[in-house]
């Protein structure tokens, strides 16, 4: 089914042969939603890394805030940044490539090293 969109969705990528995943990525997600403001955040947990048979859970928490793009920080943002919590923008699975041996991916290099120390 999913060969079929993509061959529906992008032809020239679909005639190259089917797509095989590299990596799967699981996490328990819990959204807080700001009852006064537009504020949201996910906040993803227990993420599991998964590739070719070797699974690694990280061992700290993945939290992802959107809010209007008014220009004032968010209290989420700064409440995380004076807990001294590293701010970061990163793709999940493709540090789950990258941690995991599927590519050799230097830009993300000091997110694997990070990502590395919370392994277990």
């Amino acid at each position: 089914r999913e060969q079929a969109l993509v061959a529906e969705a992008v032809p020239s990528l679909a005639a190259r042969g089917p797509l095989v995943p590299q990596a799967r990525t699981r996490f328990f997600r819990l959204m807080l939603v700001g009852t006064r403001s537009v504020e949201r955040a996910t906040l993803d947990f227990e993420l599991v890394l998964e590739r070719d048979g070797e699974r690694r859970t990280v061992d700290f928490v993945v939290v992802e805030v959107k809010d209007s793009g008014r220009g004032a920080p968010s209290p989420l943002v700064l409440a995380l940044r004076a807990a001294r919590a590293r701010l970061r923008s990163f793709s999940k699975y493709s540090v789950a490539v990258a941690t995991l041996g599927a590519a050799r991916v230097t830009t993300l290099r000091p997110l694997v090293n990070i990502v590395q120390r919370g392994l277990r």
